[in-house]
């Protein structure tokens, strides 16, 4: 079965949104979502878990991101000046299953650098 998937992602209040399709199916009791952007070709694969959300992007960048509600995970960014602290805390995860669509709302906060920004990811996948 096709889904129309719908992310839309805000950064300190500025909206973006992308429309891809692909597909939902259960992974190891888990909710996965996956599908190609037909604009540059990579592969996206998002899997709910309870209280867990991970992102795994592969394409020209390949990146797992891994979200736990309530725990903040901490890594490096490399950049020719050295490498610079990163720390992501997810603040919400929830997750809303119909029969006909799959809805998941990620909250979370990044720093980096001394700069702090708030992302809000809502990504919709509707049966067409």
């Amino acid at each position: 079965m096709a889904y129309k998937i719908t992310i839309k992602s805000t950064v300190d209040g500025e909206t973006n949104e992308i429309v891809a399709f692909g597909n939902v199916f259960k992974e190891y009791g888990s909710t996965a979502i996956d599908f190609s952007d037909e604009e540059n070709g990579n592969y996206t694969k998002i899997v709910i878990g309870e209280d867990m959300v991970s992102i795994i992007k592969e394409g020209d960048i390949s990146t797992v991101l891994l979200f736990e509600r309530g725990k903040s995970t901490f890594s490096e960014l490399s950049t020719e000046y050295g490498e610079i602290p990163v720390e992501t805390r997810t603040t919400d995860i929830s997750e809303i299953l119909t029969d006909n669509s799959v809805t998941l709302k990620l909250a979370y906060t990044s720093f980096v650098g001394g700069l702090t920004e708030r992302f809000d990811v809502n990504v919709t996948a509707e049966k067409i």
